[in-house]
């Protein structure tokens, strides 16, 4: 096996591997400023095992004092949308939160009031 840069040629193979898994998540797009980079692995006879890509996206790291749990929500309402839009403006079609531990009791009110779309487990690479 050999890993090597994504090539144009290769979208045809990338899309039918996505197809084929059914994936919740777009494929990402080459042609996006925000892809940083793309690989693939193929084996020895060139097909394509996997592809990787690493794409910039904003990952949303609140701070959240005492209060009562309406003003809380309300605090948090004003970040989503403020957020929202300014990052939209920046050309970013998503962003992701990694709620914390204390904030745990909110993630249905999320969801519910501001469409919060919990998503794949992650973990951080260093």
């Amino acid at each position: 096996m050999r890993t090597r840069p994504v090539y144009l040629a290769d979208i045809p193979a990338l899309e039918a591997i996505y197809a084929e898994r059914e994936y919740k998540f777009d494929i990402p797009s080459l042609g996006s400023v925000l892809t940083e980079e793309a690989m693939v692995v193929e084996s020895d006879t060139g097909e394509i095992v996997a592809a990787g890509f690493a794409i910039r996206t904003p990952e949303i790291v609140l701070l959240m004092g005492n209060g009562h749990v309406l003003v809380k929500l309300e605090a948090i309402r004003r970040i989503h949308e403020a957020m929202r839009e300014s990052l939209r403006r920046k050309g970013y079609g998503r962003a992701f939160a990694v709620v914390s531990p204390h904030l745990k009791a909110y993630i249905r009110h999320m969801k519910k009031r501001f469409g919060w779309v919990e998503d794949f487990p992650s973990f951080r690479i260093e």
